[in-house]
């Protein structure tokens, strides 16, 4: 059930920051043109909670937006499957998004950069092929910021970076 951004489950209240939703959460194209159940279990949603108030508002005040634009967060086990997501991924806890950095007008590579350079408490950064189309994740975990940046070439290679 919800109530004007609050979700009411049996277990109490869990509350996600404006403007972000239960429907950001579980969106996945995937997901809907598999026909996909994709809602997040009661620990997703507090993982959810969590990674939106630590990651996504900082992110939002860092580039001077209302809501940054996200391709996907949570991930069921057998959406996380279907997209050849890691057997461990955080997506699976609603503690991961990737970043739609196009929406804001920017590259992987920009974005990556200017969020490592932040004060942002991220578990781990990554920026996918960031010499072509690119794309952005990031994740976070509670007790943990250990701000691990990579780079994933074309070639699957992770790179680390070094701090800035």
């Amino acid at each position: 059930m919800s109530l004007g951004g609050y979700l009411v489950y049996q277990v109490g209240l869990l509350t996600l920051p404006d403007p972000y939703t239960i429907q950001d959460v579980s969106h996945s194209n995937y997901a809907v043109k598999n026909e996909l159940d994709n809602f997040p279990s009661i620990e997703g949603l507090r993982r959810a909670e969590f990674h939106a108030r630590t990651v996504l508002v900082p992110m939002q005040e860092l580039f001077g937006v209302d809501k940054i634009p996200l391709n996907s967060w949570n991930r069921n086990p057998a959406v996380n499957r279907g997209v050849g997501g890691s057997k461990t991924s955080n997506h699976m806890e609603g503690g991961a998004t990737d970043v739609n950095h196009w929406a804001l007008g920017m590259s992987s590579r920009g974005m990556f950069e200017r969020i490592a350079r932040s004060r942002i408490q991220f578990h781990t950064l990554i920026c996918y092929h960031p010499d072509t189309v690119g794309s952005l994740h990031i994740d976070s975990q509670p007790g943990s910021n250990r701000r691990k940046l990579q780079y994933r070439h074309a070639d699957g290679v992770y790179r680390s970076t070094p701090w800035w």
